[in-house]
């Protein structure tokens, strides 16, 4: 009994490890170049290549904290030249996706398509991406469809487009919707403040009850 009680609970801690939620505001980022790095939060790690991501003075491009992922037209400028094009690459079994986008200016527009594991294009959006106010972009596929694997991010007009607060998870549930909103969440290099602490709840769940169990065990002996 107790060894079949400690299978169970080795399975859903097991479960739980890999259902791991990214989340990231890029305050921990300083790429004023042009330049692809990458981003590690709760042991899942995402690319961003094509745009810069720094403090540049414009608080309008600001979602929260003081620095996002902004892209440039296609051209030259100080920070470098710019094909027009951002691409995130995510973690092959990603199943929902969240973030803000919006361009700086009235005369900057933008392109998103979310694409999956099988190249096709399960979100494409365009005019509803201005430079008034924030869009938030939620996309999560199916169960059983293929998972998201990149989002294109294609910057038009004269000036930059703005990303920030941007999350996904490995489950198919929404349980992230407004992850990337929580100002102090960012985790670069280490697991945002909200999966860190559930998985210290779990952790000490399990000794907890690994305790109980061998107690119980004696008692019967």
């Amino acid at each position: 009994m107790i060894k079949i009680s400690l299978t169970l609970m080795l399975s859903i801690f097991s479960i739980y490890a890999h259902s791991a939620n990214f989340c990231t505001n890029f305050e921990s980022t300083n790429f004023s170049t042009i330049q692809t790095f990458s981003i590690t939060s709760s042991a899942l790690t995402a690319s961003f290549a094509g745009g810069t991501s720094f403090t540049i003075g414009n608080g309008a491009l600001y979602h929260s904290g003081t620095k996002s992922w902004m892209i440039d037209p296609a051209g030259t400028t100080s920070r470098g030249t710019s094909s027009g094009v951002g691409t995130i690459t995510l973690p092959t079994d990603t199943r929902q996706i969240d973030f803000y986008i919006r361009t700086s200016n009235a005369n900057s527009t933008a392109q998103v398509q979310i694409i999956d594991t099988s190249d096709a294009v399960i979100e494409d959006i365009t005019s509803t991406i201005i430079s008034d106010s924030w869009l938030h972009i939620e996309t999560q596929v199916t169960e059983g469809s293929p998972a998201i694997h990149s989002v294109l991010v294609n910057a038009f007009g004269s000036n930059m487009l703005a990303i920030d607060d941007l999350s996904f998870s490995t489950t198919d549930t929404n349980e992230g919707d407004d992850q990337g909103n929580d100002e102090n969440t960012d985790s670069d290099t280490s697991s945002s403040s909200s999966s860190g602490f559930g998985s210290i709840f779990y952790g000490l769940f399990f000794i907890m009850a690994l305790s109980f169990l061998w107690k119980n065990s004696r008692y019967k002996k």
